[in-house]
C-alpha cells in the first residue's frame, strides 16, 4: 500500500506520533476530518478532470469546424482562381470592340 508516496511503517510511525500529539480522544475526530478532506480533493479533482476533458472535446469540434471552414474557402478561392483564367483569355467585350479591362488589346490572335 502506497498512499501519497507513504508506506506502512511511515504511515503507522505518523499514527503513533499523532496519538501521543492529539491524545487518543481526539484521534477519531481528526481522522475523519482527514478523510473527509482526501474524499472531497478526489471529488473536487474528478470533477475538474471531467470538465476538462468535457473542454477538450469542445476545442477539438471547434478546430474541426475551423479546419473544414478553411477548407470550404480553400476551394472557392480554387473555384475563383479558374474563374479569373477563364475570363482572362477572353479577349473582348460581347459586341463590342473594347478588351477587357486590364488585358492588352490582342485583336487578330487567337
Amino acid at each position: 500500500m502506497n498512499f501519497f508516496g507513504i508506506g506502512i511503517p511511515e504511515l503507522l510511525l505518523i499514527l503513533v506520533i499523532a496519538l501521543i500529539v492529539f491524545g487518543p480522544e481526539r484521534l477519531p475526530e481528526i481522522g475523519r476530518s482527514i478523510g473527509k478532506a482526501v474524499r472531497d480533493f478526489r471529488q473536487m479533482s474528478a470533477g475538474f478532470t471531467s470538465e476538462w476533458q468535457e473542454l477538450s472535446k469542445e476545442l477539438e469540434e471547434a478546430a474541426s469546424e475551423v479546419q473544414q471552414g478553411v477548407r470550404e474557402v480553400e476551394s472557392e478561392i480554387g473555384e475563383l482562381e479558374g474563374d479569373i483564367e477563364k475570363a482572362a483569355k477572353i479577349e473582348w467585350y460581347p459586341g463590342q470592340d473594347k478588351p477587357w479591362p486590364g488585358q492588352a488589346a490582342t485583336r487578330g490572335r487567337s
